[in-house]
């Protein structure tokens, strides 16, 4: 079997339904993955070979990190808000987004 040219653009069903689930993931327990996610899901109509890779490292990421979790502890339950955006460039769009934590662990989060 040889691996195709990372140019070349790959089925896009089956990719999609890996950047789906990796999109529920962020929605509830995976803030850390929402660009990643976010890049991904804006090439999921024309993925290439360097796309399925990319999708291959988040999914080893999670199984190495599968054990880790969100906890909120006594104490200090300071609320904070954190945001950034970036300007795109021609070839990409713009990006923002934000996290919102209670503590130290984070209860709201969006990129876009």
């Amino acid at each position: 079997m040889t691996v195709p040219d990372k140019g070349v653009v790959m089925d896009a069903t089956p990719f999609r339904s890996v950047v789906g689930s990796l999109a529920y993931l962020v929605s509830g327990s995976c803030p850390d993955l929402a660009f990643v996610v976010n890049y991904l899901a804006r090439h999921s109509m024309a993925p290439t070979a360097a796309h399925w890779e990319m999708s291959d490292c988040v999914v080893g990421y999670l199984l190495k990190t599968r054990k880790n979790g969100v906890m909120l502890r006594p104490g200090d339950l300071l609320l904070n808000l954190w945001s950034d955006a970036g300007w795109g460039s021609k070839l990409e769009h713009s990006q923002s987004g934000f996290i919102l934590k209670l503590g130290d662990a984070p209860i709201l989060w969006a990129s876009k």
